[in-house]
């Protein structure tokens, strides 16, 4: 998905120290970024729901596996 986001957009996002996605969708698409993605969503599916590690209907805040704390 990043690879069809304008030039202006994609520097922002690398540059960003912390970004904040907001839905399922952007969980889909951006759980794989190599950026500090923070995720807050409904897992509305048992398979994100299942990868998250939740039930679905949940609402959830979940750190991406690149938003490390230090």
């Amino acid at each position: 998905m990043l690879d069809d986001c304008t030039e202006t957009f994609h520097s922002r996002f690398m540059d960003a120290g912390m970004i904040i996605a907001k839905g399922q969708g952007n969980y889909e698409t951006l759980s794989d970024a190599p950026r500090p993605v923070w995720f807050i969503l409904m897992a509305k599916c048992e398979v994100i729901a299942r990868h998250i590690g939740c039930e679905p209907g949940s609402f959830v805040l979940q750190r991406g596996p690149t938003a490390g704390l230090g």
